[in-house]
């Protein structure tokens, strides 16, 4: 938001003249308000939000400076409980964060969400706020428990998570290299009991962040760590990589060690790539030494999971000899099947649950009998995210 904007905003929600004037980087009207006898923590009361907030989001540092001359407090949280400081550090403002933390901010004060300064900053990105916040004493390793609000049902859910963590789930590559020279864990931080993504190079892979991941891995994160907690629990990089296809990222890891994880990750990132139709990766994780006939958790092989969706060009893979493409009318069949499902889950805002039912109906039964069903189990569902998955194969 521009300063002209988040002005405007300040007057319509009723924000003191003091507020606005910071908004606007006016110094010169902030000094005369000031000298006025203007409060210089007077600024939103409806949000407790002080005049040096606004400052420091806005990034006027001299107006900052002058508040802080006028006894504004560093330390003020509003209605979020977020600092000054939290706000120069969400906007990037590192001029306002120098300012503030040579006055004596602390840089330990969370947000009611639990980001402290450093999280803030290595979420967004902020990397000179990065440097001047551990340059204070901030830890590259802190860790902080975020909290959020489940999207269905509305209960508080609890994240463990460190400045890296943050970094590379917002894949801001710039951040993760500064904070991997700032001496971060690579491998993450894990505290039992939290729900944590766990693993900086799973979530990397799963978030195809492909340049973090090789950063990553160039400052020798393990390929072959599971991820620790959380819906996705016992995943590996190779298992995030493979479920995508992505066969530069698999290549990657399989070159850096990834095939010496445990026979049974190795399985499920193989089944996962098979239930997907990922021919290259298949095919890489074949030539590694992944074992075609071991099965997963559900007693599937990769030949089984291929067979399900219909995948019958990888089948050759299995026999050693090269997979065939696919063939056009059972794209076609696919891809209706798949339209309606997304229907189903993700119906437009003018058509109803029901009405986005009754229309899956209609296409499952132009489709060729026995060529379709439900499959009741798959053991990529937790990453997926999806209900059930369309099965492609004989009844």
């Amino acid at each position: 938001m521009d300063a002209a904007a988040f002005a405007a905003r300040l007057v319509a929600e009723g924000a003191s003249p003091l507020a606005v004037a910071a908004a606007r980087d006016d110094v010169l009207l902030v000094t005369e308000l000031l000298r006025d006898g203007a409060v210089a923590d007077n600024g939103l009361p409806a949000a407790n939000l002080t005049p040096l907030a606004v400052a420091c989001e806005a990034g006027s540092a001299r107006c900052a400076a002058k508040l802080i001359d006028a006894k504004a407090s560093v330390n003020a949280v509003d209605v979020s409980h977020r600092t000054p400081l939290l706000a120069a550090c969400y906007s990037g403002k590192p001029d306002c964060a120098a300012l503030l933390l040579a006055s004596g901010a602390d840089l330990a004060i969370a947000d009611k969400a639990g980001f402290s300064p450093l999280q803030m900053a290595a979420q967004e990105g902020n990397i000179e706020c990065i440097e001047l916040l551990v340059g204070h004493g901030a830890s590259a390793n802190s860790i902080s428990v975020l909290v959020a609000h489940h999207v269905v049902t509305g209960e508080a859910v609890r994240n463990m998570a460190t400045p890296l963590l943050l970094a590379v789930q917002h894949g801001q590559e710039h951040a993760v290299d500064l904070l991997i020279r700032l001496s971060a864990n690579v491998d993450g931080i894990e505290a039992p009991g939290i729900d944590s993504p766990g693993s900086p190079l799973f979530l990397s892979c799963y978030q195809q962040h492909n340049n973090v991941t090789r950063r990553l891995v160039e400052a020798h994160a393990d390929v072959c760590r599971p991820n620790a907690q959380g819906s996705a629990q016992g995943g590996t990089p190779l298992l995030a990589a493979a479920q995508f296809g992505d066969a530069a990222t698999v290549d990657l890891l399989i070159q850096s060690g990834a095939m010496s994880s445990s026979p049974a990750a190795v399985t499920r990132a193989l089944c996962a790539a098979s239930q997907r139709g990922h021919a290259a990766v298949v095919e890489l994780l074949l030539r590694s030494g992944a074992d075609a006939e071991a099965p997963d958790a559900h007693g599937r092989t990769a030949r089984d999971c291929a067979q399900e969706r219909g995948h019958l060009f990888l089948l050759p893979l299995f026999a050693g000899t090269a997979p065939q493409p696919p063939d056009a009318a059972e794209n076609e069949v696919q891809a209706a099947a798949l339209s309606a499902m997304d229907t189903v889950h993700n119906p437009p805002a003018n058509i109803s649950d029901a009405e986005a039912r009754q229309a899956l109906s209609g296409i499952l039964q132009g489709l060729q009998n026995g060529s379709l069903a439900f499959a009741s189990t798959d053991p990529m569902s937790e990453y997926d995210g999806h209900g059930p998955d369309v099965t492609f194969g004989a009844m």
